[in-house]
């Protein structure tokens, strides 16, 4: 009976285990989406600023002439 109940605690400790490492899996692989979004967001972001850095520099040689 007590290697029973042992037994038992053992399987509901390793299926709580089981469970709380699909979870961390889970967030490991939203938070992998996530940070991909970001980083093209940045890539995004840099693009643009590269392109009105370029039209600043246009226009103050338009305006120079």
């Amino acid at each position: 009976e007590s290697q029973k109940g042992k037994a038992a605690e053992v399987l509901n400790g390793s299926r709580e285990q089981i469970d709380g490492q699909k979870e961390l899996a889970k967030t490991m692989e939203s938070l992998d989406r996530e940070i991909t979004e970001i980083n093209e967001a940045a890539r995004g972001l840099l693009t643009g600023i590269k392109d009105i850095t370029e039209q600043a520099s246009n226009l103050r040689s338009l305006s120079e002439a």
